[in-house]
């Protein structure tokens, strides 16, 4: 698994980068990012939805090892990702007190409207209308009744397994979770 980094100038800026950076970073141009990745997957926030910079680079982290996670160990390395998040983030006005914290390199806070992530190779999408993703009972084999009613009676009380919709390979990852309601992200009277 590799982040993606948007850059004017991607040979120069890989050609520059440290060894270590050079292992998980995959520069691209814009251009590229248009063309060879593709949406893995997209959310919107409610209005005022607050996150921070250390919000944000926790849930980064999560999805590079709910990513990294999928490649090693599900898929067995047969596929090397490198994923790109991007931020609809607007700086929210800072007091005294938060500028000084900022300089002392805390945490910005920021007016989040969305978040896209974007992933190379491409997701694989299958079309649930051909593919269905669970079976229904006229393509199950034939069962004796009372195997029949067992499995009616464990079907009532199960709960289904969580439906990705169209994408096959990699499931995407869960929504960043609700900002903190600590007094500092709550807005004032």
């Amino acid at each position: 698994m590799k982040w993606a980094r948007v850059v004017d100038n991607p040979e120069r800026a890989t050609k520059n980068a440290s060894p270590d950076d050079r292992l998980s970073i995959r520069f691209i141009s814009r251009d590229d990012l248009k063309q060879n990745f593709g949406m893995w997957s997209q959310y919107k926030f409610p209005p005022n939805f607050k996150v921070t910079t250390r919000g944000i680079r926790d849930y980064e982290m999560m999805v590079g090892g709910f990513l990294l996670y999928y490649d090693d160990i599900v898929r067995n390395a047969v596929v090397d990702h490198a994923v790109y998040l991007e931020w609809d983030l607007k700086e929210i006005e800072h007091s005294a007190k938060d500028a000084k914290d900022d300089k002392e390199g805390r945490t910005k806070k920021y007016i989040c409207s969305g978040l896209s992530i974007y992933l190379h190779p491409k997701p694989l999408r299958k079309l649930s209308d051909k593919y269905p993703s669970v079976h229904t009972a006229s393509q199950a084999p034939p069962l004796h009744d009372t195997v029949r009613n067992h499995l009616q009676d464990v079907e009532a009380t199960a709960t289904p397994a969580p439906d990705f919709g169209d994408f096959v390979d990699p499931p995407p990852p869960p929504p960043p979770p609700p900002p903190s309601l600590d007094d500092s992200m709550t807005p004032g009277p």
